[in-house]
């Protein structure tokens, strides 16, 4: 009986290795970095040169706006004197 333990004992023993050594092998891949494609710089100048003139026209409708609101007074009363 004791022969045999000692005989399953060692099987065990080979297996554990054999499976250590399978998880030796298994590597994590290192993931490549993607380069950042660099912006070409005209194209930027353009773009902002569109989103100021945007930016020009949204200022514009609302002075328009306020304008329309205010009324003076002040010429009819000159007018009157």
């Amino acid at each position: 009986m004791n022969s045999e333990e000692e005989e399953k004992h060692e099987e065990e023993e080979k297996h554990e290795e054999e499976e250590k050594k399978k998880k030796k092998k298994k590597k994590k891949k290192k993931k490549k970095k993607k380069k950042k494609k660099k912006k070409k710089k005209r194209n930027m100048k353009k773009k902002k040169k569109r989103n100021m003139k945007k930016k020009r026209r949204r200022r514009r409708r609302r002075r328009r706006r306020r304008r329309r609101r205010r009324r003076r007074r002040r010429r009819r009363r000159r007018r009157g004197r």
